[in-house]
């Protein structure tokens, strides 16, 4: 979504906060139309979240959770070792406030093996679509 929303807008605390509430609009305009929506976000602020769960239709909070050090280990482009080295600013968790989530409707263990985390998420949206 940041390459096509939010190449104007930067990794500082105001931007991001602009493009979550941008992502939600996007999110809830595509649900209204009857169309299915996944977004994965870094989703740093209560506000967003609340927002969403208000504004989108079968609104599900998925968070998957994933220490400092696992974020370290596993990131692609290395940003959480050279945020916490000093070499990069704006790193959410790390020179960042990041609001955690205070209620997801399902928290996933990001230390487990990826097909665990694949098998508990899909087991979850099984489980809330029978309920539904």
């Amino acid at each position: 979504m940041r390459a096509i929303l939010g190449a104007r807008y930067g990794y500082g605390q105001n931007d991001r906060r602009s493009l979550a509430n941008i992502y939600g609009r996007v999110c809830s305009e595509f649900s209204e139309q009857g169309h299915d929506v996944v977004c994965s976000t870094v989703s740093m602020f209560h506000e967003a979240r609340a927002w969403n769960r208000k504004n989108i239709a079968s609104y599900c909070e998925i968070y998957l959770k994933a220490s400092i050090a696992l974020l370290v280990e596993r990131h692609p482009k290395g940003l959480y070792a050279r945020g916490l080295g000093g070499h990069i600013r704006n790193v959410p968790g790390v020179d960042m406030a990041f609001e955690e989530p205070e209620t997801p409707d399902v928290t996933l263990d990001a230390s487990q093996s990826p097909e665990m985390v694949v098998t508990e998420l899909f087991h979850f949206l099984e489980t809330k679509n029978e309920a539904a």
